[in-house]
């Protein structure tokens, strides 16, 4: 089957500190699952390895 980490009913996945760390906060992250598939980001779409991204946007939709 595949895909045993990700849950075929969710649909979008947020980034925890255990997960996908660097992309807590970043615009760039998308989170959506495709056949079982996380797409993390355009630029990064298994994600990055590590705390950082070179990538990283602060996303400021909860200031508006």
């Amino acid at each position: 089957v595949g895909g045993e980490d990700i849950d075929y009913f969710v649909d979008r996945v947020e980034p925890t500190v255990e997960e996908h760390p660097a992309c807590r906060g970043c615009k760039n992250y998308h989170g959506q699952v495709y056949g079982g598939n996380l797409l993390v980001c355009g630029m990064h779409p298994y994600g990055v390895e590590g705390e950082t991204c070179p990538d990283w946007e602060s996303d400021n939709s909860n200031l508006k």
